[in-house]
């Protein structure tokens, strides 16, 4: 009588090899990242034209400190800050989505990336277009006692916040650690292509070039027209 032995399928072979539920968060990093810069620039592109409450931020903010904010104003260090902002987005980006990693922390990441790209597109050029004729800043129209903010910063702010729970309760889950350990033993980084670094080339070039723009025409109203108006007729007369 022939014995017939049973093999494991391709369903059972290697099944506790079986990665966790996890995705490359290459897409869904640039999906929340267009999103975000979509709304908060067509936001502020609204605020500047409806809201009083509108304003330019040349500068920093108190979570920054007076000294960062003065340099930021400074035509050419707030260049040069636009540029390292610039370099620090990529490395972020790029540490998120370079490898497989739980959902949770790659959309809390990316908000944070998201808020932070969409406020410096602001300070690289996009406020000639959503705010004409005014200074190199960040579009505010958000009043929270007396300062203002955009939706950007409440994505910076949210995500960062979001990021560290995320991070927390996973760890104490254990599904932080189990994956990683999974992830450097099964999955193997490829290296970048040469046509991510010529990207990576193109961009830096071209955010240099826009920061030099924008300090050779750092010039400009940090209020919309119709703000200034109606300050102006509320002065005494002379």
């Amino acid at each position: 009588m022939q014995t017939t032995i049973a093999r494991p399928g391709p369903s059972q072979a290697g099944l506790d090899d079986a990665p966790p539920s996890r995705h490359r968060p290459a897409a869904l990093v640039v999906t929340v990242v267009v999103l975000v810069v979509l709304v908060d620039q067509t936001a502020k592109w609204w605020a500047w034209r409806h809201d009083a409450s509108a304003r330019i931020n040349p500068g920093g903010n108190q979570f920054v400190g007076v000294t960062v904010g003065h340099w930021l104003m400074n035509p050419v260090a707030g260049a040069l800050f636009d540029v390292i902002d610039a370099a620090a987005l990529v490395v972020a980006a790029y540490l998120v989505a370079r490898r497989p990693r739980p959902r949770a922390v790659v959309v809390t990441s990316s908000l944070f990336i998201a808020g932070w790209s969409s406020n410096l597109v602001d300070r690289l050029g996009m406020h000639y277009w959503t705010a004409p004729g005014s200074v190199r800043g960040v579009v505010d129209f958000l009043p929270f006692g007396p300062h203002f903010y955009n939706l950007a910063d409440l994505a910076i702010v949210g995500g960062a916040a979001t990021l560290v729970v995320s991070w927390l309760v996973l760890a104490a889950a254990g599904r932080l650690s189990a994956g990683g350990a999974w992830a450097a033993a099964h999955v193997r980084r490829p290296r970048p292509r040469t046509s991510v670094w010529v990207s990576i080339a193109a961009g830096t070039a071209s955010t240099a070039v826009l920061a030099v723009i924008g300090a050779l025409n750092y010039a400009g109203v940090s209020a919309p027209a119709t703000t200034i108006a109606q300050a102006a007729s509320h002065l005494p007369p002379r």
